[in-house]
């Protein structure tokens, strides 16, 4: 499913899904906050940081670092929110599990198309419990590989965070794709 020419495919229709699953989600914990008289608990610029993030999706400018300031004040309600859901229900505690790893899938490729190599290292750490329960052969070298870009020679360290893990078929910012895509036409 997520090989060959159908990688381009299947990413779109995941992050269709994502969007809609994590629209439901957070709807739903607002809903669960009015209801437990919750909403005073929150930061009072989340709010203010809600409205940036929609005029930013608007103009087209980056949101990444403006979600991560939501994300770190919404973490401990969304938790206590998740914990909540999870017990009555296992279909919650699915959903919820896919919605991560599809997260850490989106990001990946993030992290690879901008030659993040600090993103890259973390999303793979956080993929290594993915690939084991999915009992993937290659799975445990991943964290020999994590070691190993962690662990570069000094002269070859500094081409890294600059983004020169990637390739680029064309000079644009946002086109990278790691060197297993290199050779193929679709990926980018």
């Amino acid at each position: 499913m997520m090989c060959g020419k159908q990688f381009n495919h299947v990413v779109r229709a995941l992050n269709v899904v994502y969007e809609a699953l994590a629209a439901l989600r957070f709807s739903a914990l607002f809903k669960w906050c009015r209801d437990n008289d919750l909403m005073t608990s929150f930061h009072d610029r989340l709010w203010s940081l809600l409205s940036e993030v929609v005029s930013n999706f608007k103009s087209g400018q980056d949101n990444y670092k403006t979600l991560i300031v939501v994300r770190t004040i919404l973490m401990q309600r969304l938790e206590d929110f998740k914990q909540w859901e999870c017990q009555p229900s296992p279909t919650f505690k699915y959903w919820d599990m896919i919605l991560r790893a599809v997260e850490i899938m989106i990001q990946n490729v993030r992290a690879e198309r901008q030659g993040s190599l600090d993103m890259h290292l973390t999303l793979i750490a956080s993929v290594i419990p993915y690939m084991f329960i999915a009992n993937r052969v290659s799975s445990r070298w991943l964290p020999v590989y994590i070691l190993d870009m962690l662990n570069l020679t000094s002269d070859i360290q500094p081409a890294f965070p600059s983004g020169q893990f990637a390739i680029r078929q064309k000079p644009v910012k946002f086109n990278g794709g790691m060197e297993r895509h290199g050779d193929r036409k679709d990926s980018n």
